[in-house]
């Protein structure tokens, strides 16, 4: 019943937007009571929070799935976020997700609630890069997957160019963040590459 309930709720999305959507279309959608939607989902703001979870995780379980074949860094950050933007153009209710982004409510959802899709995005993302490359720096993995996450929702939501340049210019901008040798700062902590430490004692 639930799964039905979210299924009727990305229609209405796709349809109507975040705004126009009401639980009462979404039980009728669903061919079930309104009673029984707010019973599954107290609110819409529980609503609002299952729909993100349920495409958060479709968004992210592409892009993981390109770090699992063979290739290098380059070939799966092309991979993921080439994914992601043709997933983010194509998909509606995605799309539909991304552009409430200036509902006050859903830029909570987005961007600062309890489980947000970049926090999400930036642990999932950098835990399949380090599965598939364990000798990047866990550090650098983190933040190239946030700001990754970051540069994609932006890119969908105001296309400068083709999905796939831009996907080729995310990957050459992370790769060679991943694999520059040396230190560097953040916070005021140093953390070393793994390039730097396969070079030998300074």
């Amino acid at each position: 019943m639930r799964d039905d309930i979210l299924d009727a709720a990305l229609l209405e999305l796709e349809l109507t937007g975040w705004r126009a959507l009401r639980m009462s279309e979404v039980a009728t959608r669903a061919g079930v009571s309104r009673q029984t939607v707010y019973n599954t989902f107290s609110n819409r703001s529980e609503l609002a929070k299952a729909m993100v979870d349920r495409l958060t995780d479709h968004f992210l379980a592409g892009v993981e799935a390109a770090f699992m074949r063979d290739g290098t860094i380059f070939e799966h950050w092309l991979a993921g976020v080439g994914y992601a933007l043709h997933e983010g153009t194509r998909n509606a209710a995605l799309h539909a997700m991304l552009a409430a982004g200036d509902d006050e409510h859903f830029l909570d959802l987005l961007t600062r609630g309890a489980d947000p899709v970049v926090q999400t995005a930036r642990t999932r993302v950098s835990a399949a890069a380090l599965r598939s490359h364990p000798d990047l720096d866990p550090e650098r993995a983190r933040i190239a997957a946030e700001a990754t996450a970051r540069l994609v929702i932006s890119s969908i939501m105001l296309p400068l160019h083709p999905p796939d340049q831009t996907a080729y210019h995310i990957a050459v901008m992370v790769t060679a963040m991943l694999e520059a040798p040396g230190t560097w700062q953040r916070n005021g902590r140093t953390s070393r590459a793994t390039a730097a430490s396969r070079s030998g004692p300074e």
